[in-house]
């Protein structure tokens, strides 16, 4: 589909040839479900590129699944000049994570929830998930502004959880097979960290951020959080545990 603008109800493609493909060029908007409930589904991969903005049409769930078939490894891709408005949508990468999911947006970015191999959003402005986000890979948030998360998890040997912004950081949890860093562009800091608990199975947790208020911290290696202010609940670290203030 290509065009100005583009509004799209019930998709499914690919159905009858394994590996067809979802793709949508719009120079303006794009508006994904047009009422409550829709499914948009690929057996190959799902690209929407908008020049303006990507939104849901609808105050219903909307789910979107690339590789719906489980076979292969094609992606979800959502690229926006505006913002990613998909409150409410679940996005599927894969029938049991076996494909990649990948945003970006010149400004904000929020989603329900997402279930994928690799993770990646890259926001201008916010990042907010109303739920929970599970990856088979690594997961790498980076935004402008606040990051809200709930459940954030990694699994799978040598993945990680990174989360970059000058902005506040809040999340229920983040859970990752090796490290978990937050901290600011370049390596700076974030303004603030907030997280119900931190756990990095097999690696190391990094925080660099103005305020840090953990309730509790696990992590494989070492632990270092350094800012204005911590505050850690329980700590097990199995090396180092090192605050800087």
């Amino acid at each position: 589909v290509s065009g100005a603008s583009a509004i799209i109800g019930n998709v499914a493609a690919g159905l009858s040839n394994p590996g067809g493909s979802l793709s949508i060029n719009a120079t303006g908007n794009v508006t994904l479900g047009k009422t409550a409930g829709n499914t948009q589904l690929a057996t190959g991969a799902i690209t929407v590129n908008a020049g303006g903005s990507i939104t849901k049409g609808d105050a219903g769930l909307l789910t979107l699944t690339a590789n719906s078939d489980g076979t292969g490894a094609e992606a979800m891709t959502l690229n926006a000049g505006g913002a990613i408005a998909l409150a409410g949508a679940r996005l599927n990468g894969g029938t049991a994570q076996q494909s990649a999911v990948s945003l970006s947006a010149g400004s904000s970015i929020r989603i329900e929830r997402a279930t994928s191999a690799a993770f990646t959003a890259t926001a201008g402005t916010s990042f907010t998930a109303d739920n929970d986000i599970v990856a088979l890979g690594n997961a790498a948030i980076t935004a402008g502004g606040p990051v809200a998360l709930r459940a954030v998890t990694a699994n799978g040997a040598n993945n990680d959880i990174t989360v970059v912004t000058p902005g506040a950081v809040a999340a229920l949890s983040l859970t990752a097979a090796r490290n978990v860093t937050v901290e600011g562009p370049s390596g700076s800091s974030a303004a603030s960290f907030t997280a119900g608990s931190v756990t990095a199975t097999a690696g190391a947790i990094s925080v660099r951020a103005g305020a840090t208020d953990i309730g509790s911290a696990t992590s494989g290696s070492n632990t270092t959080v350094s800012g204005t202010t911590a505050a850690l609940g329980i700590v097990s670290s199995g090396g180092n545990y090192t605050v800087s203030t």
